[in-house]
């Protein structure tokens, strides 16, 4: 979740070509109550390098965001800050993993998923399994000529019984005498 950037609106610029493949920049703003309250509480920023503080100095509060699902285009969640009203995030306010900042020389943010249950990690399905026309034509073919082949041989062993049977019938006879 972006929280603030150098930017004096608090916007920052992504490239997503990890995620869509797209190579144009994405704009990301940070909410203005956010950046706000962060220069309330007296987070200095210091040549572009924010210095931390105590956290007893910041208000409570809680992120509540959507569960983690593969929509990468989609986000909701909402911050309860003390003193604050209800802050809503969407997806113009989140940083995505596998995303890289350009034009952007730092952003302060606030991790809302870790691990598998990052967006890109839930966004990964099985490979399709990719074949050209030729191939599927090929395959179609095979087919039919295993096919054929069955048949020949199922009816050529029923032809085969039935000519023994019909000219060299099965007689028991000794072959000492």
């Amino acid at each position: 979740m972006l929280l603030d950037s150098n930017d004096e609106n608090g916007l920052a610029y992504v490239e997503t070509a990890n995620l869509d493949g797209e190579k144009n920049l994405k704009l990301k703003q940070s909410k203005t109550e956010i950046r706000e309250l962060i220069q309330k509480v007296g987070i200095d920023n210091i040549k572009g390098k924010y210095k931390f503080f105590s956290f007893q100095t910041l208000p409570t509060g809680q992120m509540l965001a959507e569960k983690p699902n593969c929509k990468i285009h989609r986000f909701r969640g909402i911050a309860e800050i003390e003193g604050l009203e209800a802050i809503y995030f969407n997806y113009s306010n989140l940083l995505l993993r596998g995303t890289f900042l350009k034009n952007t020389t730092y952003a302060l943010g606030l991790v809302v998923y870790t691990g598998h249950d990052t967006k890109l990690m839930k966004n990964q399905g099985a490979c399709r399994n990719k074949k050209s026309h030729i191939e599927k034509q090929l395959n179609k073919y095979i087919f039919g000529v295993f096919i054929v082949q069955l048949i020949m041989c199922l009816l050529l062993t029923l032809l085969a019984i039935s000519h023994k049977v019909t000219y060299f019938p099965l007689k028991y006879e000794p072959h000492y005498q």
